[in-house]
C-alpha cells in the first residue's frame, strides 16, 4: 500500500466516526462500571498486570516495574479521553522500563512521557523512533529493530529479557514522515512466566511464527479496537481471536478499546464482539483464559 494511504484512509475514517457514523455517547454508569482500581504495590516478582487504558499497562514482574506506550491525556485535540486513566500518572510506583511499540500520538505521548522522565527509566523504542525531545529528556535510551533482544537486571538481581518482535502496522506523525520509523511488538520473559504486548496490528502471519518462536507465551495483550471496516492496521475481533489462538497463549487480556473514540464503534462493542467470536472459538479455547481487565485492575497470576 502506498505510504500516503495510511493517512488517507485515516482521516476518512475519523470523518465517517465524527460525521457519518458518530456512535453514541457512552452512558455515564457504562464508563464508571468499567473504572476499578485496584490497590497498588511498589515491585512483584511474579508477573502483575495492570490496565491504565488503551495499550498503556504497568507490567510488574522480576522486581521491575514496566509500562507500555504510556498515554495519561488525550492525545491530541480531535481525540478526547473517554474514560480517566486507571492510575493516575503521579500515583504510579517507580517505573524501571518503557517499552513503545510506535510513535502514533495513541501510544507514545509527548506529554505523558514527559512527566515520567522523573522515574530516569530506561526508554525502549522501535528503529528510527528517537527523537530531539527524546534525546533530550531521558539518559537510557536503546533502539531496536525486530528480533532486537535486551536483557535487563533489577536491584535483586532478576533477570528480564524483552525482545522487540514484528507487528503488521504504520507510523508516523505528520504527512511528511509516515513509515519512516519501525512499528513491533514486544515478548516480556522472567523465570518461566512470558507476557506479549502486541502493541497494534493488522493480522498477518507474524502471530503464527511468534507463536512457534517462543515455546511457551503465558499472557497475550491484544488490541481489539477499533474493528470497523476499512481502519488499516487493526483487526477485526474474528481475527483477534485467530491470533491468540496463532500464539497459542494460555491467557487474552484485550486492550485498546474504550479510552479514546476512534473508530465508530460504541463504547462497549468491541468487548460484545469480541465475546461473540471468543464463542464461536470456544472448541478451540477448552484450555484458554478471557480476561477482561477494568481500567486500574490488576491480575496477579503466574500461568
Amino acid at each position: 500500500m502506498n505510504q500516503y494511504k495510511h493517512i488517507a484512509n485515516f482521516i476518512k475514517n475519523f470523518i465517517k466516526t465524527k460525521i457519518t457514523k458518530r456512535p453514541a455517547k457512552p452512558c455515564p454508569k457504562a464508563l464508571q462500571a468499567w473504572h476499578e482500581p485496584s490497590k497498588l504495590i511498589g515491585n512483584s516478582l511474579t508477573p502483575r498486570i495492570t490496565w491504565i487504558g488503551q495499550a498503556t499497562f504497568l507490567i510488574q514482574v522480576g522486581d521491575l516495574n514496566i509500562l507500555t506506550d504510556p498515554v495519561f491525556t488525550s492525545p491530541s485535540i480531535f481525540i478526547k479521553r473517554l474514560t480517566p486513566p486507571g492510575i493516575a500518572i503521579n500515583n504510579l510506583p517507580k517505573i524501571d522500563v518503557i517499552l513503545i511499540s510506535h510513535n502514533h500520538p495513541d501510544h507514545m505521548n509527548k506529554k505523558s512521557l514527559l512527566e515520567l522522565k522523573k522515574h530516569q527509566p530506561t526508554l525502549l523504542i522501535p528503529k528510527n523512533t528517537s527523537t530531539k525531545f527524546l534525546r533530550k529528556s531521558f539518559e537510557k535510551i536503546i533502539e531496536n529493530k525486530w528480533e532486537d533482544k535486551q536483557t535487563l537486571t533489577s536491584k535483586t538481581n532478576q533477570e528480564i529479557s524483552l525482545t522487540f518482535l514484528p507487528a503488521e502496522h504504520w507510523t508516523g506523525t505528520n504527512i511528511f514522515n509516515i513509515n519512516k520509523s519501525l512499528h513491533g511488538s514486544w515478548m516480556i520473559e522472567h523465570n518461566n512466566n512470558s507476557i506479549y504486548f502486541a502493541g497494534d496490528s493488522s493480522y498477518t502471519n507474524h502471530f503464527k511464527e511468534i507463536g512457534k518462536k517462543f515455546d511457551k507465551i503465558d499472557t497475550a495483550l491484544l488490541p481489539i479496537s477499533p474493528t470497523d471496516p476499512g481502519h488499516h492496521g487493526h483487526m477485526s475481533s474474528k481475527e483477534v481471536v485467530q491470533a491468540f489462538l496463532d500464539l497459542d497463549a494460555k491467557q487474552f487480556i484485550p486492550m485498546h478499546w474504550g479510552t479514546f473514540q476512534i473508530g465508530s464503534e460504541n463504547f462497549e462493542d468491541p468487548i460484545t464482539h469480541l465475546k461473540a467470536n471468543w464463542g464461536l472459538q470456544q472448541k478451540n479455547l477448552q484450555s484458554k483464559k478471557l480476561t477482561l481487565l477494568k481500567f486500574g485492575q490488576s491480575t496477579s497470576c503466574e500461568l
